[in-house]
């Protein structure tokens, strides 16, 4: 609810100012809000979040609102209005740029997970040993035996 009434907000500011000037806005508030949910800990309860949702709603509304008004803008400097052939070629570069997009960031965090997978587990088998006494110390005291 407070993104839809964020949402309507920009879209009347965006008018009067910069749309990229909103963007950037936008970014450094969610940017911001990730930051504060970096310092998450065992002590957070579901009222804790309240305010992380607030400023990450108020971000993503900045964030998208200035996003389409920058395309639009640029759509609409670069001549895109003038022939159909033009609308058609900066829709297509707009489509190919966002599921591009997708897909590198899809490849590029499956490669991550995957390495970091892989390191994790050599490092427990390096580390953790049958029958060594400190090994099954510390697996009796997680048991509780």
């Amino acid at each position: 609810m407070p993104q839809l009434a964020v949402v309507w907000l920009v879209a009347v500011i965006i008018i009067y100012t910069n749309s990229r000037l909103i963007l950037a806005v936008g970014l450094t508030v969610t940017a911001t809000a990730c930051w504060m949910c970096a310092h998450l800990d065992s002590s957070w309860a579901g009222n804790s979040f309240e305010l992380i949702e607030l400023v990450l709603a108020a971000g993503l509304a900045c964030a998208y609102i200035g996003m389409v008004g920058s395309i639009v803008l640029e759509a609409l400097a670069g001549g895109a209005l003038s022939a159909a052939s033009n609308v058609a070629t900066f829709s297509g570069l707009m489509h190919f740029t966002r599921i591009f997009g997708g897909s590198v960031g899809v490849a590029i965090m499956t490669r991550l997970l995957s390495v970091r997978e892989q390191f994790h587990s050599n490092m427990l088998g390096l580390h953790v040993q049958t029958g060594a006494w400190l090994s099954s110390d510390r697996v009796r005291m997680l048991t509780a035996d």
